[in-house]
Order: C-alpha cells, then structure tokens, then sequence
C-alpha cells in the first residue's frame, strides 16, 4: 500500500492511475526480478551466461558522460555524473552507481560499486517527497559491506529536516 508523509504525519495514499507515463513508472517489479537486474549490470550485461548488452554498452553506462548539478557538502559523496540512464559518482572513495525511482507512495534505489562487485536495492512505500529513508539504508548497506564506521546519514537527515521546518517558519513569520 502507498504511505504519503503530510503536515507531520504518515497517511494512507490513494494508488493513482499512471498510464499517462507508462515509460517513465508503470513497470511493476519485485525484489527477484530487481536483484536478477541489479546482477545483469555487475556481470556487465549478461544474464545466466547470455549476453544481452554488450559490454561496450554497459561500459557506456557506468562512464561519466555529463556533470549533474550537485552538492559538495559531504565529503563521502563524490561529484554526481549522469552516464546513459545511470548516475555515477563516488562514495567513500568507491566507484558508486545508482539510479532511483519513484510514483505516487512508492521509491526504488538500486545502487552497485563495480569495483567491489556488490550492490543493493532498497524498496520504500512511502512517498519520495521528504522520504530520505532508501538513500539513509542504502549508504549504510555500503558501509557495511565495505567495513567502513557508520556515517551518520540518519541524523544528518534529521538535522537537514530541522533546519528546513526552522527556515519554512521563520518565513511564515516574515
């Protein structure tokens, strides 16, 4: 069921009819064949020993080819780059790809470092507007996996909230 987060508080959210923009979000998935997928990439393009892309291609994929606008303020993540329908950058000194998406109540990250040959996909039934949970589990699942100390991205997300709900006040005030 779809969860939207408004005025302090997680609601029941209609599902909504989005043909409209069938290419773009009306693909419905489950976590076997997201993990099949995610497998594809890290085997750069095959799937039970056929190659279905070729590895130039997905060589392509996981290249830098723009700059995206982003932000520096965290030393963990590197300059965010868009490659061919895949976002790459770094995270703690790691080669990071990822790519997300989202509809009304529902968000998908999946995320791999090729270098170190894992990855992962994080699921959330909550809105994506104000929803850092899948980027917070993602980057711990990484942590982890990496053997890396915990960075504190839960907390940092609380601060970030704070600040945004102290800011959008103060301009009610003003």
């Amino acid at each position: 069921m779809p969860y939207q987060y408004a005025d302090g508080v997680v609601k029941d959210m209609p599902f909504h009819n989005i043909d409209q923009i069938a290419p773009a979000g009306s693909i419905n998935s489950n976590a076997e064949d997201m993990a099949q997928y995610l497998l594809f990439h890290l085997s750069k393009g095959m799937h039970d020993g056929t190659r279905l892309l070729s590895e130039n291609n997905e060589n392509q994929m996981q290249i830098p080819q723009m700059v995206e606008t982003s932000s520096d303020r965290w030393r963990e993540n590197g300059l965010l780059t868009y490659g061919m329908a895949l976002n790459v950058t770094g995270y703690r000194g790691h080669k990071f790809v990822l790519h997300g998406g989202a509809i009304d109540g529902f968000t998908a990250q999946l995320s791999f470092m090729p270098h170190d040959n894992i990855g992962a996909i994080v699921l959330a039934n909550l809105d994506s507007n104000r929803n850092p949970v899948p980027i917070i589990v993602t980057y711990g699942i990484y942590d982890r996996l990496l053997g890396l100390s915990l960075t504190p991205w839960d907390q940092r997300y609380l601060d970030d909230e704070a600040k945004s709900k102290a800011a959008e006040n103060a301009a009610k005030k003003a």
